[in-house]
């Protein structure tokens, strides 16, 4: 007959073998995950500087600000005065809609330049010799409209204004150069809209 204490005691040396063994598992397991080394770190972060390299990424794009002032050149004359406004910054390619920026540079001229002045204001509509004539002189009418529209507004419906499109018969520079070649600094400043008034 075996004595109960001695089962009692293998039993628990059994699991106190269990134990230690399932220990160990535990140990090799955190050996095999461990956390990386410095070595390993610098690597990862070298793979991803290279991935990072390859992203295309798109140049910042430019930006002109244009002083308001430098749109417009005036010439005075002894009885009148010619403000001329640059379509380009006016409006959009081959738009009559004015611009908000260039509402209110019409605005400003409308303040600065003809609420001291009396008589009628004339508008004229210009653009370059690309494109048929008809086309243009539709072009040149409608802008002429856009701004006689905003000059109405400011100076109000008593102050006559008087508006016509001249298409490309009444330019200011050539939209060729001598050699034949297309011009697009002079075809720009043929894109333009007068307002002519009286100095008086």
């Amino acid at each position: 007959m075996r004595c109960p204490t001695a089962r009692l005691l293998g039993l628990a040396c059994l699991g106190a073998l269990l134990s230690a063994s399932a220990h160990a598992e535990d140990v090799d397991l955190l050996s095999e995950t461990e956390a990386p080394g410095s070595a390993e770190i610098a690597a990862t972060i070298a793979r991803i500087s290279v991935q990072t390299g390859r992203i295309d990424i798109p140049p910042p794009e430019r930006i002109e600000i244009i002083d308001p002032r430098s749109l417009r050149q005036e010439v005075e004359e002894d009885e009148q005065t010619t403000i001329s406004l640059s379509a380009d910054v006016l409006f959009g390619f081959d738009e009559d809609a004015l611009t908000p920026r260039a509402e209110q540079v019409v605005r400003s001229v409308a303040e600065e330049r003809l609420a001291g002045t009396a008589g009628p204001v004339q508008v004229i509509g210009h653009t370059d010799s690309i494109g048929e004539e008809a086309y243009n002189q539709d072009l040149s009418e409608r802008r002429a409209e856009s701004v006689a529209a905003v000059l109405s507004e400011v100076l109000g419906a008593e102050r006559e204004i008087e508006q016509e499109g001249r298409s490309f018969h009444d330019p200011v520079a050539e939209d060729t150069r001598p050699d034949g070649e297309d011009d697009p600094e002079g075809r720009a400043r043929n894109r333009r809209v007068e307002i002519v008034f009286s100095n008086e």
